[in-house]
C-alpha cells in the first residue's frame, strides 16, 4: 500500500511536470511552428541563396522585387522566397533587418491583415516572415528601431498632370505609411519599452505624435497611429507599459489614447 502512495504521488508530479511543460510551449512558439518555416519545408527550392540577399555594398536587401507578384507560384513558393537564410540573417546588421520589415508590406501580402486590429497584423508578419524573429533577438533591436523609425518620412500629398504617375505616387505613398505603421506596432511592444531609458521613450511619443499629424492632415492615409492603437490594444487586452507610461505623463499624450482609437477602423 506504501509503495502504491508512492507510485501515486510520483505520477502526480510528472503529470503536473507535463502540463506545465504544454502551458510554455504554447506561450513561446518555436521558430519550427512559424509559417514561414512551414512554406520553407514545403518549397525550399523557392528559397534564394545566403549570398543572393546582399547588394554589392555587403548590405542584406531583397534579391527580387517585392512589389512583382512570382509568376505561376504557388502559396508556399510565395511566401518561401522571403525566407532569409540562416547564414544572412545572422550576418545582416539589426538596421537592414529593420527596412526589409519596413518594406515587406510592399509586397502586398499584408493588405488583408493591417485592416484587423494592430496585433494580427504585427502576427501575421512575424508568422510569415522570419526577419521579425531575427530581431526580438538581437541586443540593440529597441534602439535600431527608435533609429530607423525615427528616420522614416511620411509622404505628403501631392498631385501630378500626368495620371499613371499619380497613381504610382500614390502607392508609393501609401506603401511607405504601411511599413511605418508596421514600426510604430514594433514599438509599442512591452519588450521594446523595457530596453529604452526614458527619454528615448519620449523620443518615441514625439515621433508617433509627429508622424500622425501628417495622417490627420491627410485623408489619403485613413489610418490612425499604429504606436497609440497597439498600445490601447494591448491595455485592454491586460496591460500595457506603455500605457502606464502614457498616463504617468499625462497632459497631451493621454489625448492619443482614445482619440484615433474611438474615430478610426482600428475599434
Amino acid at each position: 500500500m506504501e509503495n502504491q502512495k508512492h507510485i501515486f504521488a510520483w505520477i502526480t508530479i510528472a503529470a503536473l511536470f507535463l502540463a506545465a511543460c504544454g502551458s510554455v510551449a504554447e506561450q513561446t512558439p518555436s521558430h519550427k511552428d512559424r509559417d514561414y518555416q512551414v512554406h520553407y519545408d514545403a518549397c525550399p527550392d523557392a528559397v534564394y541563396p545566403a549570398q543572393e540577399w546582399f547588394s554589392a555594398d555587403g548590405r542584406l536587401d531583397f534579391p527580387f522585387s517585392i512589389e512583382e507578384p512570382a509568376a505561376e507560384a504557388s502559396r508556399d513558393e510565395m511566401f518561401a522566397r522571403f525566407y532569409i537564410p540562416e547564414e544572412a540573417l545572422k550576418k545582416a546588421e539589426t538596421k537592414d533587418l529593420l527596412r526589409l520589415v519596413t518594406l515587406y508590406p510592399r509586397s502586398g501580402l499584408t493588405a488583408f491583415f493591417l485592416y484587423n486590429c494592430p496585433s494580427h497584423y504585427l502576427d501575421f508578419v512575424t508568422q510569415k516572415f522570419n526577419a521579425v524573429d531575427e530581431l526580438y533577438g538581437r541586443k540593440d533591436f529597441a534602439q535600431a528601431l527608435l533609429t530607423v523609425y525615427a528616420e522614416e518620412e511620411m509622404l505628403q500629398a501631392a498631385g501630378f498632370d500626368d495620371k499613371e504617375e499619380q497613381k504610382a505616387y500614390e502607392r508609393e505613398r501609401n506603401a511607405c505609411a504601411n511599413g511605418i505603421m508596421l514600426l510604430e506596432i514594433l514599438l509599442a511592444q512591452d519588450a521594446v519599452f523595457e530596453e529604452l531609458d526614458d527619454g528615448q521613450r519620449l523620443e518615441v511619443l514625439e515621433e508617433a505624435a509627429a508622424k500622425d499629424g501628417v495622417r490627420e492632415n491627410d485623408d489619403c492615409y485613413g489610418q490612425c497611429s499604429g504606436f497609440f492603437a497597439s498600445v490601447k490594444e494591448q491595455y485592454e487586452a491586460g496591460g500595457s507599459k506603455w500605457y502606464d507610461y502614457i498616463k504617468e505623463l499625462g497632459g497631451e499624450w493621454t489625448v492619443y489614447l482614445d482619440k484615433y482609437w474611438e474615430t478610426h477602423y482600428w475599434h
